[in-house]
């Protein structure tokens, strides 16, 4: 049981990550604009929300884990910033992205652990689905394949 819990944690983090990835701008102007994935964010949370059917005593874990999801506005680059990194800077923004993730698991951990067995499982199921999206979605469309 515990292992399985371990590779859902593992998945949401893994979807989190990516859809701070798909948030920067890729090189060579690609990619959504932001407000496109804040609002595709915002969708998905909303989405999350409805099948959690989250009781009132959780509203506040929901509020805690939904800023924790967010990534900061300071690690938002530009490809054109992120050229002029010196090799000291990426290793620090890499130090950085650890901590946000670390940071981030966490919040996951603690919002899962306010959910009720049945909350838990939609919750993991979410997550798996989301990554599915997210390995599937970069290239080949939103297929999850």
């Amino acid at each position: 049981m515990k292992r399985t819990s371990s590779r859902l944690l593992l998945a949401a983090l893994i979807a989190t990550a990516s859809t701070l990835a798909l948030a920067q701008p890729m090189q060579g102007g690609g990619g959504m604009d932001p407000a496109a994935m804040q609002q595709r964010r915002a969708e998905h949370q909303a989405e999350l929300k409805a099948q959690l059917q989250l009781t009132p005593q959780q509203e506040a874990a929901w509020a805690t884990f939904t800023a924790a999801m967010q990534p900061p506005q300071a690690m938002r680059l530009t490809p054109a910033e992120r050229g002029q990194l010196t090799d000291a800077q990426r290793a620090e923004r890499r130090q950085e992205f650890q901590q946000f993730m670390a940071q981030r698991k966490a919040a996951i951990e603690t919002f899962r652990a306010q959910l009720t067995p049945e909350q838990q499982q939609v919750f993991d199921q979410h997550a798996a689905r989301m990554q599915g999206h997210m390995r599937g979605g970069r290239r080949g469309g939103m297929s999850g394949n």
